[in-house]
Parts: structure tokens; sequence; C-alpha cells
């Protein structure tokens, strides 16, 4: 690409010229079709005619020219000298609008309809990759709730543990014994119903569990929980919300600190913007004393002026006086 002229920024200046060559890349490229088209009618003009022209000044310069022309129609200047360029130049815009009327309405329907498909199909992926995300998060979260090792580790604990909550080593009977001969007492013992079937590790059961065996005793149990029954940790609740109310405390504090010190920034630009109207006023006053100087000492120098000028129209008066009478004296001698 050759070498652009270097030029002050201002408006680009089309010629006759100038206008030829644009409208016959605009006829030959079909830009109206084709957005892209312009960008190889800016380089073939930079090309061609040496300016620095932007995609905008050509735009603008075909758009200017198409409105004129559908204006004026055939109301142009012409010099002398360009009447077959204007000839041209108008044969060229003629073509030109045929094409912008044919080509403008599909180019700009093109252009908007494959906007909306851009839309839509962003729309659409913002949808998928929003619907993924619920689905991993669920998914994440229903898992760690119900983890099957809690639902096997219960069905043991449930297995092993007896019917009432009093400790294994008391929930074998001892035979009762006469207080007078102490000799046991012969009685019949029937042990508790066996669970045959394992019962079903299901969610809703790890859930429920811990709430009957909760409730299925008054006194205090000093059996080790169940495994397997997820516990909230309410000191780390704790922590999370002494730590969220310090940082509040803190930008609080920041917040009121920067207030303040907004607050001093005022005052002293305040105070500062009073001091300068001080100096403004004593500058002002100090001003008026001088005109006042200035005024009286030319009221005095006119008033010299004018004394002068009494004592000079005097003296020349006087003077005047004495030449007439010296002449008058002469003539009476001569008689």
């Amino acid at each position: 690409m050759t070498e652009v002229k270097e030029v002050k920024k201002s408006k680009m200046k089309f010629y006759v010229s100038d206008d030829l060559q644009l409208l016959k890349l605009v006829l030959a490229e079909n830009p109206f079709l084709h957005e892209e088209k312009w960008e190889h009618i800016l380089k073939c003009m930079c090309d061609r005619i040496l300016k620095p022209f932007t995609l905008r000044n050509i735009k603008d310069r075909v758009h200017f020219m198409m409105k004129e022309f559908k204006k004026s129609d055939r109301v142009i200047l012409r010099k002398s000298g360009t009447e077959e360029e204007y000839r041209e130049k108008d044969h060229l815009l003629e073509e030109v609008s045929q094409l912008q009327q044919e080509f403008g309405k599909q180019g700009r329907g093109k252009m908007m309809k494959g906007r909306a498909n851009e839309g839509k199909d962003a729309s659409d992926a913002t949808a998928a990759a929003a619907e993924t995300l619920f689905n991993s998060t669920t998914t994440g979260f229903c898992d760690e709730i119900y983890d099957p090792e809690y639902s096997s580790s219960l069905e043991l604990a449930i297995h092993s543990s007896p019917s009432s909550p009093i400790d294994s080593s008391n929930s074998t009977p001892h035979p009762p014994t006469d207080s007078h001969t102490h000799q046991s007492i012969p009685f019949s013992y029937e042990s508790p119903p066996t669970i045959s079937e394992p019962l079903p590790s299901t969610p809703r059961l790890q859930l429920i569990l811990k709430p009957e065996s909760s409730l299925a005793s008054h006194e205090p149990s000093t059996s080790a929980p169940l495994i397997g029954v997820p516990m909230r940790n309410s000191s780390i609740d704790n922590n999370k919300r002494i730590r969220a109310s310090s940082n509040a405390e803190g930008e609080i504090s920041y917040f009121l600190e920067e207030l303040e010190e907004e607050d001093r920034a005022l005052k002293r630009r305040a105070l500062d913007v009073e001091e300068r109207k001080l100096a403004l006023e004593e500058r002002r006053l100090n001003l008026q004393e001088k005109a006042q100087k200035y005024r009286m000492e030319i009221q005095q120098r006119e008033m010299d002026l004018r004394m002068r000028q009494t004592e000079m129209i005097i003296a020349n008066q006087q003077a005047m006086i004495s030449i007439i009478e010296n002449l008058s004296e002469l003539i009476r001698s001569k008689k």
C-alpha cells in the first residue's frame, strides 16, 4: 500500500474526480448487498487518490451525494470545463440509486435476520448452560445428603442397637430372689421379637430415624450417636457470622472515615474559597482607591490646563489691545 499524505485533522474535502472514482467503485462492488465491500472500496480509494479516507467518510459521502441527487434531481452547480464530468457523475448517481433501491432493503433484511438468529442462539446457549449448572448443583447436593455409605452404616447401627435405650450390659434380666431363703424364684422369660428382614435404605428413613430415636426415651442417653446422620456444625456458622459482622463493621468504619475525610476536604475548600473572596475584595478596594486617585489627578490637570488657557487668552487680548493702541497713535501722529 502506498504512503498516504499527512494532513491536519479536518473535514475531508471531496473533489469531482474523487466522487467519480468513489461512484465507479460503488457500482463495481455493490456494497449495498454485502457490507464487507465497503472496506475494499476504502482501500482502493486510499491507493488511488492518496488521501487518508475513513470508512465513515466514504459512506457519508455516498449517502450525501444520493440525498442531494434525489433532492435537486438535475439542479447541480456547473463550472466551466467540467460539463462532461458532471454529466458522467449524474449518470453514475442514477445507477447507484437504482442499486440502493434494489439491494439496500434486501441487505438490511438479511442483517436484521442474522442479528435475530444470533440473539436466539445466544439465549438458547444461556438457557442450556443455566440448566446444566442447576442440574449439577442439585445432583451434588443430593449426593452429599443421601450418601449410600450413610445408609449402610445406618442399617448396621439399627441391627446392632437394642430395642430400649438402656445399656446392653443390663439388658439381660436376672431371676428374682427370695429375701428370706435367698433362693431364686423361677419365672418364664420371653425374648423380644427379632427383625428378620433388613430395613430398606432410603433417604427418607435416614432423615426420620434420628427424631424417632430421640423421642424413644425422656432420659438422656449416654450411647454414641448414629453413624451417617449429617450433623450441622454450628461453630462454623457462628464463625462465618462473626467474620461477616467484623467485615461489615470494618467496611462501615472505613466508610465513616472516608466521609469524615470528605467533610474535612470540603471544609478546607470552603475556607480556601472564603480566603480567595477576601483577597479579591481587598484587591477590588485597592483598585477603587487607585481609580479615585487617578480621577482626582485627571481633574486637577484639567483645571490647570483650563487656567493656562484662560491666562493665555487674556495675555493675547492684552497684546492685541496694546498693538491697536500703538497703531492708533501712529495714525494720529501722521495726521
